[in-house]
């Protein structure tokens, strides 16, 4: 949360513009919203900028929010995450923008953020992301594609990129310590498809805000699907943890 709060790094450069050139010419990609950058370049009184930062909070919420709802629906979707196939996840996260942002708005965080600046700092802040996206779609554009079509494809683009970013900070700490535990146990194949489905299950009921019941019981099936040497391997991890 801390970095959303932050914002996108933005280079020292770049001053009241968001448009930056590599030495060949070519636009470089700021990190993040469009939006989120242009806020960094601005001169903002203290409390509005507070209140900027709350606005950008909310939307990363929102889309982690929206993310864990369409993901634990399915265990066969949470399957395909964890296991990190790109092509599946490209195709579920398509999948998951269809419900959650069916109509693809360009500057989403415009209209809330306008909600809390001043009428000024609102009209600089759309100047800045406009004079970017122009320079973004035009660095883009393809063979018979209008600039409008560009526009909608780099749309989806930005999203895609927010949630993976939801997507690293919700559901990929749990395939790292999947990953840990199975480099620990050296499970049997049977082991580990095992561990796998203990795994999805808890993401799937607990929607990635356990109880301390849900954890005991998570720890209890992990334990069971184990022979005596690997819990005293897993056991021997959970200490290095301390």
């Amino acid at each position: 949360m801390q970095d959303a709060l932050r914002g996108p790094h933005v280079p020292d450069d770049m001053t009241h513009t968001l448009v930056r050139r590599d030495a060949r010419g070519r636009l470089v990609r700021i990190e993040g919203r469009p939006e989120s950058a242009a806020l960094v370049q601005m001169s903002i009184d203290p409390d509005r900028r507070e209140k900027a930062r709350e606005v950008i909070a909310d939307r990363t919420a929102t889309l982690r929010t929206r993310l864990i709802e369409s993901v634990t629906a399915s265990e066969e979707t949470i399957e395909t995450l964890i296991l990190g196939d790109r092509a599946a996840i490209q195709k579920v996260s398509t999948e998951i923008i269809e419900r959650i942002d069916p109509d693809a708005v360009r500057d989403p965080l415009l209209e809330p953020l306008s909600a809390v600046l001043s009428p000024d700092e609102t009209a600089e802040l759309k100047t800045l992301t406009d004079d970017y996206w122009t320079a973004w779609i035009d660095s883009e554009k393809r063979a018979n594609q209008t600039p409008a079509q560009v526009e909608q494809r780099l749309i989806r683009s930005l999203l895609l990129d927010e949630l993976r970013a939801a997507y690293d900070s919700s559901l990929r700490p749990y395939r790292d310590r999947l990953d840990r535990v199975n480099q620990a146990v050296d499970p049997t194949p049977e082991q580990r498809a095992a561990l796998f489905k203990i795994v999805v299950r808890f993401i799937a009921t607990s929607r990635l805000q356990p109880t301390e019941e849900q954890r005991a019981a998570l720890a209890r099936e992990i334990y069971g699907a184990l022979e005596e040497p690997q819990r005293i391997k897993i056991f021997e991890l959970a200490l290095s943890r301390f």
